[in-house]
């Protein structure tokens, strides 16, 4: 997640569920009760128009008293404003500029994908997601049931 976005999902922690963030390893962990894990909601990301859920379980992991969150905080790239211009080779001149916005780049990972099948169509240059099947069955269980 870009740092901006990170940033900004630790103050609705902090604001919304008194929950104050401390280093764990290269993650960021908390101390909750059940009743502070309970009440953390879904994210719901935007994707090319779509709207994609990722569940609480797969992005936070309770143990006993302690909540590790399992996104990070990474810039990748993006977040910044560009002139985007016409270049003619003969006069050696820009023209047509036009402000952009290059948006941040995030990297959708496990807390993603252990909730979305995956299609790969490398020859058309296309990306295709479908809710997995065991979008439901949280992590930890996938794990011991193999």
């Amino acid at each position: 997640m870009p740092t901006r976005d990170f940033n900004t999902f630790s103050k609705y922690l902090k604001d919304d569920f008194d929950i104050e963030l401390h280093n764990y390893a290269s993650l960021k962990a908390f101390n909750c009760t059940m009743e502070q894990f309970s009440r953390m909601p879904d994210l719901v990301v935007g994707l090319y128009g779509q709207d994609v859920t990722i569940p609480r379980d797969t992005y936070v992991y309770k143990e006993a008293d302690q909540c590790i969150l399992l996104l990070q905080e990474m810039n990748l790239g993006g977040g910044y404003w560009y002139d985007a211009c016409h270049y003619n080779e003969t006069t050696g001149q820009y023209y047509d500029c036009e402000e952009m916005y290059q948006p941040a780049i995030w990297l959708l990972g496990d807390s993603f994908i252990h909730n979305y099948y995956t299609v790969f169509d490398l020859e058309g240059w296309k990306l295709g997601f479908a809710e997995s099947k065991n979008h439901e069955i949280k992590p930890k269980q996938l794990i011991a049931e193999g």
